[in-house]
């Protein structure tokens, strides 16, 4: 038994560097830290099964597994995007989707006609025929 034991300890000397024991001594103190703030409560409760389970089945679904399926590609588009650019253009767009009533009022060709004289539309309509020009260009690029 004796022996046992003397071999026990020279294989703990022998994995039990000085480097190690202040990384034990380290993570023991984190750990007590962690439980005086209560926080490895948390972390026990949240490993319950029924919490990993749930967590589990929100992360792991069709949908989550294709986009992981596709990270490179989705990265790689991501990339391309002028965020700068992005932003102002949803800005813009969020502007106009908060200034449109409830419900609009109906309009029919005369009235449209007569909306046309309206700078706002004007420059509105400008916008969506740039807006057109530009899906028109990109749409032939693609082709090529």
């Amino acid at each position: 038994m004796m022996a046992e034991k003397n071999i026990g300890s020279v294989k703990l000397d022998r994995i039990l560097t000085e480097d190690k024991i202040e990384a034990l001594d380290k993570t023991l103190q984190l750990l007590s830290k962690l439980n005086e703030l209560g926080i490895l409560d948390t972390v026990t409760d949240i490993l319950e099964p029924e919490v990993i389970e749930r967590a589990a089945s929100l992360i792991i679904n069709p949908s989550t597994l294709r986009i992981v399926d596709r990270i490179d590609q989705l990265t790689g588009t991501l990339g391309k995007i002028d965020y700068d650019t992005l932003e102002k253009r949803i800005n813009l767009l969020n502007e106009a989707l908060k200034s449109i009533p409830e419900k609009p009022k109906r309009i029919g060709l005369l009235g449209l006609l007569g909306e046309l004289r309206d700078p706002d539309v004007q420059r509105g309509m400008g916008v969506l025929i740039e807006l057109l020009k530009a899906i028109g260009k990109a749409a032939e690029k693609q082709q090529k």
